[in-house]
């Protein structure tokens, strides 16, 4: 290159932090990398930022920052996600099928438990109560059950008065609900035939009184 007198010379890449030749026809990769990765499309961002950080080497693209960091946030919400989808599978989904199960199980016996009682009212005793496969035969009513899960229904019967459902399940929170005549639904297999109270003190035994034996009674002798 010849330098005019008195003049300096000119390079045509002054000012160019890229040097000669610098393209930026792919800038668009780690801009759009930042965009999604920002916007929670994790995989775009992951995919975007690599191609715009090769775009970079390879001399098509001078962004390597928005490259690098639409990258990182990829990854960052690629973690998130899988994260996020561990805590579901094993903590959430668990808690919540337990608590379904437990609200299906207080839907069956509440139901069981208020048939008995209409039928109690209408008839003056206490039905038949039959387990189906898909729910409760109470005499000619059949209820639906709701709880898909392993149960058994007992019915304790005392009286056309007193009475109690006892549903046992698997798969919930709780064992078991119990529907009482008397105070409708409650938590837990509290559901048993009351035993009547015994004095445990012995009682005294009788006396027997003369002649009981089946001997004649000794009579008092006169005095001369």
């Amino acid at each position: 290159m010849t330098t005019p007198a008195g003049g300096y010379g000119i390079d045509p890449g002054a000012g160019d932090d890229h040097g000669v030749g610098s393209d930026d026809s792919r800038n668009w990769m780690g801009i759009t990398a930042v965009i999604t990765g920002a916007l929670g499309l994790s995989v775009v961002a992951i995919a975007l930022g690599h191609l715009g950080l090769s775009a970079n080497k390879n001399g098509t693209a001078t962004n390597r920052t928005f490259a690098l960091a639409g990258t990182i946030l990829g990854y960052i919400g690629l973690a998130a996600t899988v994260a996020a989808g561990a805590w579901y599978y094993f903590v959430a989904a668990p808690a919540y099928d337990k608590d379904v199960t437990d609200i299906n199980a207080q839907v069956d016996v509440a139901a069981v438990g208020r048939e008995i009682a209409l039928f109690v009212v209408e008839e003056g005793r206490l039905p038949t109560v039959v387990q189906a496969p898909d729910g409760y035969i109470i005499e000619n009513v059949t209820v639906s059950a709701a709880l898909l899960t392993e149960r058994t229904l007992t019915v304790v019967e005392n009286s056309a008065t007193d009475w109690c459902v006892l549903l046992t399940y698997a798969g919930g929170g709780k064992e078991a609900f119990s529907y009482f005549s008397g105070t409708g639904l409650e938590p837990g297999g509290r559901c048993e035939v009351p035993v009547p109270v015994i004095d445990p003190s012995p009682s005294p035994e009788p006396t027997p009184s003369p002649g009981a034996s089946g001997e004649p009674a000794p009579t008092a002798s006169a005095t001369p």
